[in-house]
């Protein structure tokens, strides 16, 4: 994470190697292995909050899965409250792609 004028810049990647094959839970697919990277950028502030588009990639490389995630959230204070939009574009083995539309807010205290 870099700061970037009023904002911040996000990167994180990550790979996993299995030694033993392990199966995906809801198939009999077996995993070699899986990776993942992931960019976003956390803007100045827009009126109370600051706005964060993100972007994920990931992979399971031997079945050929892929999950591809297009978010934009409203940060209005840190974790205590923000509001996500999530585009998520899933492709296994299946010819289809699962398209899915999410709407996420989070309140804590």
């Amino acid at each position: 994470e870099f700061k970037v004028g009023d904002g911040a810049i996000t990167g994180e990647a990550a790979y996993y190697q299995y030694t033993e094959d392990y199966t995906y839970p809801t198939t009999a697919v077996p995993v070699k292995s899986a990776f993942y990277v992931l960019g976003s950028y956390l803007t100045g502030p827009v009126g109370p909050g600051r706005l964060q588009p993100l972007v994920r990639f990931q992979s399971l490389p031997d079945p050929g899965w892929n999950i591809v995630d297009v978010n934009l959230t409203y940060v209005v204070k840190g974790y205590d409250f923000r509001v996500a939009l999530n585009y998520q574009r899933t492709k296994t083995a299946s010819p289809d792609a699962n398209n899915a539309l999410q709407l996420g807010v989070q309140l804590q205290k």
